[in-house]
């Protein structure tokens, strides 16, 4: 750890006005050189002086006097494992519903037929009275005599109309409540 911060110490001094000094320039270079010599960057290991490469724990040494190797991830490929099962989870909850319902809007919007009613993401409800194949786009009427172009893409779906059973649940609602008033 303490070589860790010489590092960072002896890095930022490298980047101060101290090297305007030539010779402080050099003392920098080496000192840096020398600590990043000892320490390896990659396995973790801050000075250990283990020849073969592996990753030591300080002091703790076997009956031979060589010190003992360390596994630096006892866990091996949990950390696999869990990115794996993260992105498992975002597809399922995330990707999967989200392509699913651009699929459902593509086939909706491709089978769009004249006279059908359909609300666009603006909020406009119209009635579909012509299709202009040259740009994509919808012509819907709106009004009597007023008709609105519309580009295909922006059609989110049908009017919703209610059933027949939802206007009898909507009145049997509106009567308990009347019934309820008095």
């Amino acid at each position: 750890m303490k070589k860790s911060l010489a590092i960072i110490f002896l890095v930022s001094l490298g980047m101060s006005p101290a090297l305007a000094n030539p010779s402080m320039h050099n003392a920098i270079v080496e000192a840096t050189q020398t600590v990043m010599a000892e320490v390896d960057p990659l396995s973790g290991d801050d000075g250990g002086s283990s020849t073969d490469g592996g990753i030591t724990e300080g002091g703790e040494t076997d009956q031979t006097g060589t010190k003992k190797k360390v596994n630096p991830n006892p866990c091996g490929g949990m950390d696999m494992m869990f990115i794996l099962v993260f992105f498992g989870i975002f597809w399922f909850f995330i990707i999967r519903p989200q392509s699913k319902k651009q699929k459902d809007h593509q086939t909706f919007v491709s089978g769009l037929k004249k006279g059908e009613m359909v609300v666009t993401q603006g909020g406009i409800i119209g009635r579909i009275s012509e299709f202009d194949d040259t740009t994509g786009a919808v012509l819907l009427e709106v009004d009597k005599n007023t008709k609105i172009r519309v580009v295909r893409g922006h059609i989110s779906g049908p009017l919703a109309t209610p059933s027949k059973d939802d206007d009898k649940e909507a009145k049997d609602k509106d009567k308990a409540k009347d019934k309820d008033k008095k």
